[in-house]
């Protein structure tokens, strides 16, 4: 965002940088007065409302790797690129909780595209590393929703992202972790409030590892003799 070398230190170069900051130029000038930009090319994305920068920050979109993961209910293995498509979405579907998919946990994940959300995450490198959601640091998402509302304009931009639809279904009954209760469909830890934005019609995304939160993507292919694959988790 700075236009110098990532290095993770703040040396000379990046000095020079903040004491000359000055906010990036608008992707889209033209578009709604509040919505979210995602950066890809930069892994950067920035939150206006009345058309002023609110909110600035790091982020870590689709790796472009390909995985595979089995959905709820099913024995068909599904695989897929991890991509963040590009294009114009809206706001959808919030869950103020850890929620779960077949790919793993997201944080507090606010979904805008299908199962693709802007997420908290305890791993957000300046580099694409998710399954197609973006990641934010978890301090982010704890007070993201304030920010934002159902019907909030999402733009997402970049040479690496994709144009290809990102379906995904989620079963909410299916979403509760270990040690929670459901409410209305939607998991929610003991002791914690759970609060949902919209009809939870789409939904799981986002993990790297057996024991901590997950994404996903966008094209898929399946290896299956029995039935057809059914819409991915992002």
């Amino acid at each position: 965002m700075m236009g110098v070398p990532v290095s993770g230190r703040l040396g000379e170069p990046e000095r020079l940088a903040l004491m000359n900051f000055q906010y990036p130029a608008p992707l889209k000038p033209d578009a709604e007065p509040n919505r979210t930009e995602i950066d890809v090319t930069k892994q950067v994305m920035t939150l206006y409302i009345d058309r002023q920068v609110r909110l600035i920050t790091t982020i870590s979109t689709g790796s472009g790797k390909n995985y595979c993961y089995t959905p709820f209910y099913k024995t068909v293995r599904v695989c897929e690129d991890a991509n963040t498509p590009e294009g114009r979405f809206a706001y959808t579907y919030f869950v103020n909780a850890w929620h779960r998919s077949p790919l793993g946990q997201l944080y507090k994940p606010f979904y805008f595209n299908g199962g693709i959300a802007v997420h908290g995450y305890p791993d957000v490198p300046v580099r694409p590393a998710s399954h197609g959601c973006t990641r934010v640091p978890m301090r982010i998402a704890d007070y993201w929703s304030t920010l934002v509302t159902k019907g909030d304009a999402v733009y997402v931009i970049g040479k690496t992202a994709t144009t290809v639809s990102a379906p995904n279904v989620i079963n909410p009954k299916q979403s509760a972790l270990p040690g929670t209760r459901t409410i209305g469909g939607v998991p929610s830890v003991a002791g914690q409030t759970t609060t949902t934005t919209g009809a939870p019609t789409l939904g799981p995304v986002e993990s790297t590892s057996t024991s901590t939160p997950t994404e996903s993507s966008s094209t898929s292919t399946t290896t299956s003799t029995t039935e057809p694959p059914p819409p991915p988790p992002l």
